[in-house]
């Protein structure tokens, strides 16, 4: 989830123990380096509902990005 919307939506992060690195979908480390925050957010996508931890970085334009396991 990008970090500019924790604020906007008084979502509280955590910090993360140790960082943890992404990897996208062809098996490179995602762009935007490390994670070091979480975000426990409620998802709701139709009749499906999930409180999810999100790791929280500077995304750009991208405001979520669920991953396949989610999906």
């Amino acid at each position: 989830m990008d970090e500019v919307i924790t604020p906007k939506n008084q979502i509280p992060l955590l910090k993360l123990k140790s960082k943890r690195q992404v990897w996208v979908i062809d098996g490179r480390p995602i762009q935007f380096g490390d994670f070091t925050s979480i975000a426990k957010v409620w998802i709701i996508i139709h009749d499906r509902k999930e409180q999810l931890p999100i790791f929280i970085k500077t995304f750009r334009h991208i405001p979520i990005v669920l991953g396949i396991p989610w999906l």
